[in-house]
Parts: C-alpha cells; structure tokens; sequence
C-alpha cells in the first residue's frame, strides 16, 4: 500500500533489543530518548481530510456563521438550493469578517464594510461602489459536504475522497444524533485517532478485553486513506462485536453489537488552529429498535454517554500529554504502522492566504 513501503524495515526500531545478560541490563544507562517525531499539524500544511465545521441545524436559509478552521476562519452558508458552502471569511478588499454583519442576498454574500459581493463560488461580482472588481478577487471556496447531522469541509481545491455510507444501513433506517463536546482537546486529530490502532491503550485505558489481540496485524486492513478491522471482545464485562477504523485523519467510526443490540457511534475531528481539535461525536441506532420518540431518545442518549465516557477517559492524559513516537514493544506494530501512515498522509493549506 503506497505510504506503507518502509513499515517493515523499520520494525525493528520498536522491538526490544536482546540483552548481553540481566546484570549488563540492569547497569546499562540510557544515553538519549529515542524518538521520531511525526511532523505537528501546520508544519506543511494541514491533512487534506473532511473536516466537521457545526451542526446542519445551525444554518438555516439566510444565514452565515463563522467557524475557526485551520489556524483562520471560514463562512458557512446555504444557497437557494438548500445546499450548503463553505469558503474563506475575510472580504478580500480590506479583511472584513464576513460573519460579523454579512448578508446573503440572491445566494450573493455581501460584506458588511462596503458592500462587496461574493457569488456562490466565491467570486467577487460587484463593489459596493460600482467600481469594476480587482481582478482575483475571491474567496476560497472547499470542497464541501452534509452528512450525520454536520456540515463539513475538505482541506483542498479538490476532495481526494469521498465520506462513505460507513453504517452497514441506510440512513432512513436509522436514528442519528450529533453532538459536540465542549472540551477543548490541546492535540492535533490525528492523535486521537491513533488510539484506534494503540491495542495497549484500549485494553488498559478502556478495558477492553479480546482473544483478537494476539492477531491484530491480520485484522487490520489498511487503505490509502485509513483502515478497518472487525474485532470480538468484552468491555467492562458487556460483549461486544464490532467493526472499528480510521477515514483520513479526522474521522473514527464503530459498528456492531453492544450488550445484544445494534450501534453506530462517529468521533470527528476538526481542526480550529494548530494543536487543537475540536470533537463531534454522532450516535446511531435501528429505528425497528425505538418505535417511540421516547425510546428513540432514550437510547441515543444511552449510546452517547458509553461514547462520551470513553473519550473522558482521555481528557486527562491528552491535556498533558507530549506525545511523539518513542520506543515501543511489539504490541505496537499496528500503532508503529499508523505512525508511518500520518507521515506519509498528504498535506497541503491551498486557502491559507484567504484563512488569516
């Protein structure tokens, strides 16, 4: 898989070294702390992932909200065609917020300072004045989506790929429910993300148990961009069955059978400014399991807080955490891999002049 050309000849670099002998070992101080960093976000641009910006309810026909978005801001909007936008926020004559007093007028954004006006791709198409437009000026418009409940944008001119179904059912045979947590996380995404493939760090920190552990570099199946693995186990002593991965860097999702019935659960990511992320979790459930609106919000909420205890489980350790790659055993050959996939995972910040 491309990115992964290097895994195996540095395995070694997490294995323990044989000792000469226990009394060798035992004297032996060591020299440096061994470590290979895997570069911050910002440092060559941002992962050109999806990125969650707010909840779909929270832009309605009319209006524009700012959201802090890789190290800048951005509006979202809606156009007469219901579907959303997401482009730069500061007018490009002086730097005016256009969530701060901006209109939407006939699916044009007009800055609140003087007046200039924005088509629904991002070009400026008439001063306030009457002046003819400076040529190139713009806003920078992403690639943009609208799915589980959230609006989201793709850092790039382009999407290099798209958020699949995920859930093995449709969306109308489900109940979804998005949240936001109101914790500031002090790390980039993609170390939260890295917790799906640390097998260590889910067995001591979220007590699941699993004879899979034993295998985990045949369950797991990488992708260009991400991987997956089914894996049986038992959490705090409730059983449960399910499928678990990585998309990009920014989204976690799991599926499956938890204490004899069915769940979906999404933790995504978004990056307002460099290491920092911003955590929406989704929940799912059968609507066939919650006939009523009671049972429908019930179990939501019951979903919810087993995903929301397990990320506060978290808290503590990523807010004072300074976390790198160091030496490692070889329970981590598949966090080692994922480590290898972050490095190689593409970067860029195309709107970073439009951002700030």
């Amino acid at each position: 898989m491309t990115g992964h050309a290097n895994v195996e000849q540095e395995a070694a670099s997490y294995l323990p070294l044989p000792s000469k002998s226990d009394s060798a070992e035992k004297t032996r101080k060591p020299r440096k702390r061994l470590t290979v960093e895997v570069a911050e976000e910002g440092v060559n641009g941002y992962a050109q992932s999806w990125y969650p910006l707010c909840f779909s309810s929270e832009v309605k026909a009319g209006d524009i909200k700012g959201v802090d978005f890789l190290n800048g801001r951005v509006i979202v909007f809606r156009a007469k065609d219901g579907n959303p936008r997401v482009m730069s926020a500061y007018c490009s004559h002086l730097g005016a917020d256009l969530a701060a007093g901006g209109e939407l007028i006939d699916d044009k954004v007009r800055c609140p300072f003087h007046y200039w006006e924005y088509d629904a791709n991002g070009q400026c198409s008439s001063t306030g004045i009457g002046d003819p437009v400076p040529p190139g000026a713009c806003l920078f418009k992403f690639p943009v989506c609208e799915k589980f409940g959230l609006i989201w944008a793709f850092n790039g001119e382009e999407a290099l790929w798209e958020i699949p179904q995920i859930f093995p059912y449709s969306h109308d045979q489900l109940w979804i429910m998005p949240d936001i947590d109101p914790f500031d996380w002090p790390v980039d995404p993609w170390v939260l993300s890295a917790n799906t493939p640390d097998w260590n760090h889910l067995r001591v920190v979220h007590g699941l148990e699993s004879p899979d552990f034993h295998r985990v570099d045949d369950i797991i199946k990488w992708h260009k961009y991400g991987f997956h693995y089914h894996i049986d186990g038992v959490v705090r002593g409730v059983p449960i069955s399910y499928d678990r991965g990585i998309l990009g860097t920014t989204i976690f999702y799991m599926y499956g059978i938890y204490n004899g019935k069915w769940f979906g659960a999404l933790s995504v990511f978004n990056q307002p400014k460099k290491g920092h992320t911003i955590h929406y979790p989704v929940v799912a459930i059968l609507r066939s399991d919650a006939p009523t609106e009671a049972e429908r919000d019930s179990k939501l909420k019951d979903i919810l807080t087993v995903a929301t205890n397990m990320a506060n489980e978290d808290k503590g350790i990523m807010q004072a955490i300074r976390y790198r790659r160091g030496t490692l055993t070889k329970v981590d050959s598949a966090l080692a891999k994922f480590f290898d996939y972050v490095r190689n995972y593409p970067r860029s910040n195309p709107a970073e002049d439009f951002l700030r």
